[in-house]
């Protein structure tokens, strides 16, 4: 079994999307925030609607918007707002981000992948403001019977075993109890090079699929679920995590309740 090398440094991996909420200033900005806090994405849409019939195209609004029909899931709004404030603010990441998960959301994995190279090539050639908004981004939410994995994708991998990917199962907003990491580990580059010499001259790495528990605030990793010869599309990806938590929380034939044994 895996141990994390990097001790409490993995909470790093929860850090998620609030970035955006620290945009609101002024009391409408900030009651929708409160609003889509509260889940309530049809006053939040409502606020934020007549705060730009008063500011047009101010962007944190337009941001907000955007957020709120996302989250709503409304996804075909969410993307013309995105693409609407992408017009009047060209170096806008978070715009970029968000266009990008609301594409994932809505399974368009053609401009899904023409976002993420977008921002992918930014960060490449430092271009202006992109080191605002770090190194890792929020890149989709599933849900699967109720349960919510938020997904992260990493410019770089991170941590002692290279992790490009974190599915993170948050409950109460704050507390992780579960995960699953797409990693490059190291330690799985031998037999890789061997299988594959000239990929792996070229710079390519095999990569795994690996769940973890979280047991009295510490990760335990759990049966690698899947290698991959060389780093997996996040389409694919997504598709054998999904089936992993459907399997995981599907309902057995005796009725219990999902997830449980």
């Amino acid at each position: 079994m895996r141990k994390l090398r990097w001790g409490v440094a993995w909470v790093a991996l929860v850090l998620a999307a609030g970035a955006i909420l620290a945009h609101a200033q002024g009391d409408p900005l900030d009651a929708a925030a409160t609003a889509m806090d509260k889940k309530d994405f049809s006053s939040a849409e409502k606020i934020l609607s007549d705060y730009l019939q008063k500011h047009p195209k101010a962007p944190t609004a337009m941001l907000l918007l955007g957020t709120a029909r996302l989250d709503a899931k409304d996804f075909d709004g969410a993307i013309d707002e995105f693409k609407a404030l992408l017009k009047d603010q060209p170096k806008d990441w978070y715009g970029y981000i968000y266009l990008a998960q609301a594409y994932a959301q809505k399974g368009d994995w053609a401009d899904f992948d023409k976002q993420r190279e977008l921002i992918k090539a930014a960060r490449d050639s430092k271009a202006r403001g992109i080191q605002l908004v770090g190194d890792g981004d929020v890149i989709d939410i599933l849900t699967v019977e109720g349960q919510e994995y938020t997904v992260k994708s990493y410019y770089q991998p991170v941590g002692p075993h290279h992790t490009r990917y974190v599915f993170l199962h948050i409950v109460d907003g704050v507390k992780v109890v579960d995960m699953l990491t797409c990693d490059s580990d190291d330690g799985d580059q031998f037999v890789f090079k061997n299988e594959h010499p000239k990929e792996a001259a070229a710079g390519a790495r095999s990569f795994s699929l690996d769940p973890w528990e979280v047991v009295n605030d510490n990760p335990v990793h759990g049966h690698m679920l899947r290698f991959y010869d060389g780093e997996p599309t996040y389409e694919a990806l997504r598709a054998d995590v999904m089936m992993v938590l459907e399997a995981k929380y599907k309902a057995p034939a005796g009725g219990s309740e999902p997830g449980k044994k």
